[in-house]
């Protein structure tokens, strides 16, 4: 009976030695444009618009390590232009500003870190651009697609939710 107790003390212990791990859930991010702090407004040629992006990690709004992450912000370059050194990013974020064809660009945000990730908040601005509006007359708008957060291991991106502020609707 001693050599039982003994033994059940003894396993007790060890699990209670054992680090438990809690089951952490998976973040979820939002890539929110936001463009003069409006949703949607009215503008006028020659009319210059400050678009900024933020990305947000939801869930526990703790700082995390960034490992790599990408946006693509579209908007027509026939009612936009894309204004000369207006381009603002945090170290080590970098952009591109390509035609896709006809009169669709897309201006790229990226971030790729060589060692070990970095720490960022669970709100980071990651670049703001201004645009010169160049159109007459209409509605175009700007919005944000192809947009991941990249796992520490490469072996895939973690969920990215678009909510209204994804989109920005301008009418000339």
């Amino acid at each position: 009976m001693k050599r039982l107790v003994s033994v059940l003390l003894i396993a007790a212990w060890l699990l209670c030695a054992l680090p438990v791990y809690a089951q952490t859930e998976e973040p979820t991010f939002s890539f929110r444009l936001s463009i003069d702090g409006a949703q949607d407004t009215a503008v006028s040629t020659g009319d210059i618009v400050t678009v900024a992006v933020t990305l947000h990690k939801t869930g526990e709004q703790t700082t995390y390590l960034m490992h790599a992450m990408q946006t693509e912000i579209c908007y027509d370059g026939s009612f936009f232009q894309l204004v000369e050194d207006s381009i603002r990013t945090p170290d080590g974020v970098v952009t591109t500003d390509l035609a896709l064809g006809g009169t669709e660009r897309a201006f790229y945000i990226n971030y790729l870190s060589f060692g070990g990730g970095t720490v960022w908040a669970a709100e980071e601005t990651i670049g703001s651009f201004q645009l010169k509006v160049t159109g007459t007359t209409g509605i175009s708008r700007i919005f944000s697609q192809n947009s991941m957060v990249f796992k520490e291991d490469g072996s895939g991106s973690y969920p990215v939710v678009f909510t209204p502020n994804d989109t920005q609707n301008y009418d000339y």
